[in-house]
């Protein structure tokens, strides 16, 4: 579970500052959330090359495509209202599901996304914790 934590903020926390801009709103409604999440993501989700066909995928275009696909089966797990005092369990919940939907999508298993994600050297750091 630490290594899902530590990928879920180097993945999300290009993102978390946006949601600080909205601070001032004490919630966001799902939609909202979702909208900033999916554009947060676009910038950030398959700029590596290496990271992506490593799990399989072999053009950016068919990466963006599978992260709006697994995004749109996971938006189930966020909340109708999203207090912005816990996104980052939200975010966590929504990363877990994405992290098993990739898995099931693309046929790898959570540990090759990891690796392909991290290499062996943080989840060998993560591990001697």
């Amino acid at each position: 579970m630490n290594l899902i934590r530590v990928f879920l903020f180097s993945i999300f926390a290009i993102f978390l500052s946006t949601f600080e801009v909205k601070a001032q709103e004490a919630n966001l409604g799902k939609n909202d959330f979702l909208s900033i999440v999916r554009s947060n993501i676009d910038s950030a989700s398959c700029q590596s090359p290496d990271v992506y066909r490593c799990i399989g995928i072999e053009t950016k275009e068919s990466c963006l495509e599978t992260v709006h696909q697994v995004l749109d089966e996971c938006s189930r797990v966020v909340p109708a209202s999203v207090n912005l005092r816990f996104k980052a369990m939200v975010l966590e919940d929504l990363y877990v599901c994405m992290l098993q939907s990739f898995s099931d999508k693309l046929g790898v298993t959570i540990d090759e996304i990891e690796k392909c994600s991290f290499g062996d050297s943080l989840n060998e750091s993560v591990k001697n914790e």
